[in-house]
């Protein structure tokens, strides 16, 4: 292949910095919240003005002006109050968005294996995301003043700064004791919630097949049992955090109380006025304030500071691959040679000798249509899955086009295949963002095209919006036969060279099977690859090829005229077949040694 043909790609989005830029976020919380500190400092200077100038003067001018100060200090303290929310929440928006769409990029391009794993990344993203626009997460900045307060206290006389600073260190050690007495039931309540949860998806997502047995009150009751474990548990947890939550109110209240107290001893012994008791009062509860918020906010904090971790370890992986990584090449317009050598796959756990394939040596040329019989188990659909690049192949190699699948780039490839599966998922959206597999630049007519070609135009016209029904909602239910032709149009959608289409037949009557070997001939005509497996007769006259699979194994592949004569006939003449939904046999197909197990010598492109 010429070398002036290929180009490099653009920078993969993975290229930026991985750490999300917020230091400008943060400065700005830090100012806000020095001046949101600083303007509280008003308030006791306000009382003791009062007690101390005030009153005694008899003076309504410096009353008014007072006034007037401290209300214009409250306006300014509850603007930067504004403020900090403000900018908390736009970091936090800021850092999902630019987080979040990073690992799911990873993951589409990496068709990661672990999706779970990706999902709760997504999941710890928002988490983080929360805390960071709480006011837990703003009261960390007040913590930095709390000494300030304390030294203010200490100026106004040392006993009243003792009693504070012994007043905050109790309220640490109490959040210490809670933290090590329920931690672990905490943990064990989480679990046990846990466990319930993955029961109840499991019911949910295989509903049908439980009532169907008559296992639903069984399983209603074994979750039932978890869930009640969790709530004893949880409960525990409950009356451990609530014991000491009073505690910690009752301790804060009575160093309001000690101070109030000893203040007001002060005064009658004549070393402190009585305007200083109630400033010292409201000082010393803005100083124990943010620990008080802290202590109340610390396990949210830890459980944030733990996903940040992982998050963190996740983005690193990233970047070390990605800096690994050659420079992803753009290849020229894909024509659909397809070329299996030794290809294995085996189920995840399992040993060799469970394989689901197994040294799969295929070669298929653009323009043949080849159609995949065998038995149930047989291996079709992991062959499948491996052509469209759903899995990759544990041992050997896929080519496509002479250049193995890892080298193409990933949107490259998935617009020129259109796979189908057995049981296709609609995303939530409408019938033509669907079959536009929510290209933004879909064209209505390619749309309609495609669904023509799948023979679901017309139903799609009776449905309540036509085109523009949404998928996805309780009100719409579609047949067997409307979401294969749906899913169809979607395989057929935006001209793929690669045609996979796993038991395509499977749902359609006999009108929809006829519009899906029109479309199949029409897509041979065109020189597009064409592979799909079935389990019916009718499909097969629509075939150059007959590819039987059994055990995991390549038992015949050849000229379908070859393999299967008696179903050489037209295909016009269908009541010449056998029944259009009596399965196949690969039985009846005759042993034909040189086709079978091929080992292909395709010559790849330079």
């Amino acid at each position: 292949m010429d070398a002036d043909t290929l180009r490099l790609a653009g920078r993969s989005p993975l290229s930026q910095p991985a750490h999300m830029n917020l230091n400008g976020y943060m400065r700005w919380l830090a100012v806000f919240s020095v001046a949101a500190n600083l303007l509280l400092l008003a308030m006791p200077l306000y009382l003791s003005q009062i007690y101390d100038r005030v009153l005694p003067s008899d003076s309504p001018d410096t009353l008014l002006y007072l006034s007037l100060f401290i209300l214009m200090c409250l306006a300014l303290f509850g603007m930067m109050e504004v403020l900090r929310n403000k900018v908390a929440q736009k970091m936090s928006a800021c850092f999902e968005l630019r987080l979040a769409p990073r690992l799911l990029h990873h993951a589409l391009r990496t068709r990661a294996s672990n999706k779970g794993d990706y999902a709760l990344l997504l999941q710890d993203v928002a988490n983080i995301r929360q805390m960071l626009a709480s006011r837990a997460f703003i009261g960390l900045f007040d913590l930095p003043f709390t000494p300030l307060f304390l030294c203010l206290l200490f100026l106004v006389h040392p006993v009243l700064g003792v009693l504070a600073t012994l007043g905050a260190g109790l309220l640490v050690l109490l959040a210490l004791a809670n933290e090590m007495l329920a931690s672990d039931k905490q943990g064990k309540a989480t679990d046990q919630h846990k466990q319930g949860t993955a029961k109840s998806n499991e019911i949910l997502t295989h509903l049908d097949d439980v009532c169907a047995m008559g296992m639903g009150e069984a399983l209603r009751g074994r979750w039932q049992d978890t869930m009640l474990q969790a709530a004893h548990s949880a409960d525990d947890v409950a009356q451990v955090n609530g014991a000491f939550f009073g505690l910690v109110r009752f301790f804060r209240q009575m160093i309001q109380v000690a101070m109030l107290g000893f203040g007001a001893y002060l005064v009658l012994t004549s070393h402190l006025s009585a305007g200083l008791i109630f400033a010292a009062s409201i000082v010393s509860g803005r100083a124990l304030m943010p620990i008080e918020q802290f202590i109340g906010a610390w396990r949210g904090l830890a459980s944030s500071r733990a996903a940040h971790r992982r998050v963190r370890a996740q983005l690193d992986r990233m970047e070390d691959a990605e800096r690994d990584a050659a420079p992803r090449l753009e290849l020229p317009q894909i024509e659909g040679r397809l070329w299996c050598q030794g290809v294995t796959v085996i189920p995840e756990g399992e040993q060799f000798d469970k394989a689901i394939l197994k040294n799969i040596n295929l070669e298929i040329e653009p323009g043949h249509v080849v159609a995949i019989i065998g038995a149930s188990g047989a291996g079709k659909t992991a062959l499948l899955r491996v052509l469209a690049t759903v899995s990759r192949p544990d041992l050997g190699r896929y080519f496509i086009d002479g250049f193995e699948t890892t080298q193409w780039d990933a949107d490259q490839l998935g617009a020129n295949i259109g796979y189908s599966a057995q049981e296709s998922h609609f995303f939530r959206g409408t019938v033509a963002q669907n079959i536009a597999r929510f290209s933004p630049t879909a064209d209505a007519r390619a749309v309609i095209a495609a669904a023509n070609m799948a023979g679901a135009h017309d139903f799609i016209g009776t449905l309540p919006q036509g085109y523009n029904t949404l998928l996805g909602s309780e009100e719409i239910r579609l047949s067997g036969g409307q979401k294969q032709r749906i899913a169809l149009a979607r395989a057929f959608f935006g001209d793929p060279q690669i045609l996979l289409l796993d038991e395509p037949d499977s749902h359609l009557d006999f009108t929809g099977e006829q519009a899906l070997r029109n479309a199949i001939k029409d897509a041979k005509t065109r020189g597009k690859t064409v592979i799909f497996a079935t389990q019916r007769n009718l499909l097969v006259t629509s075939a150059d090829k007959v590819l039987v699979m059994e055990a995991g194994r390549i038992a015949n592949f050849g000229e379908r005229q070859e393999l299967l004569p008696i179903r050489a006939q037209s295909a016009d003449k269908p009541q010449q077949l056998n029944a259009p939904d009596e399965p196949l046999d690969p039985s009846d197909v005759p042993d034909i040694s040189d086709a079978s197990n091929p080992s292909p010598s395709m010559k790849r492109s330079s």
